[in-house]
């Protein structure tokens, strides 16, 4: 797992600034390539595999997704709980291994992802323009319901979040 120079690692979640904000990381992860991590703060809490989006107009400051939004918006997808107003770090590009996928249209292995309106994966049938720009990636697999890990369902997948 990686490092920042200040010690701080992808699992670090404080109530104190650790690193500039929209700081990046990037973590080796053996045959599933790099992963890229980026450094922000919550206006409310992210459980893991919850999707995280920008709150208004402040960069980095994040909520979990209200909404398909575009990639570009998105900020990534949290892998460890980060209580509202605590600092930490969303997986933004890579392999993830921890996404939350609504219950009701979970997407298949293979399927394009976008975030739906209670910050969860949904299918992304890529029908317009504007779903293509909600794009996050694709699922690899889906799991069984676990109320541990964010809500509905979950599994992993292969996603690129530009926020």
């Amino acid at each position: 797992m990686g490092f920042t120079a200040a010690g701080i690692s992808p699992t670090t979640v404080t109530t104190t600034q650790q690193a500039p904000l929209g700081f990046r990381l990037t973590v080796p992860q053996g045959d599933n390539g790099l992963a890229e991590y980026v450094y922000v703060k919550t206006a409310g809490p992210l459980a893991p595999g919850e999707i995280a989006m920008q709150s208004g107009v402040v960069p980095y400051l994040c909520i979990i997704s209200t909404a398909t939004i575009e990639a570009n918006k998105t900020y990534g997808i949290a892998q460890v709980t980060i209580a509202s107003g605590s600092y930490g770090f969303v997986l933004a590009k890579g392999y993830c291994p921890i996404v939350s996928t609504n219950s009701t249209s979970a997407p298949a292995a293979g399927n394009q992802i976008a975030a739906d309106s209670a910050g969860l994966a949904t299918d992304n049938a890529l029908g317009s323009d504007a779903a293509v720009a909600a794009n996050l990636g694709h699922q690899l697999t889906v799991g069984a319901a676990d109320t541990t890990v964010g809500g509905g369902t979950y599994g992993t997948a292969m996603i690129d979040c530009r926020g």
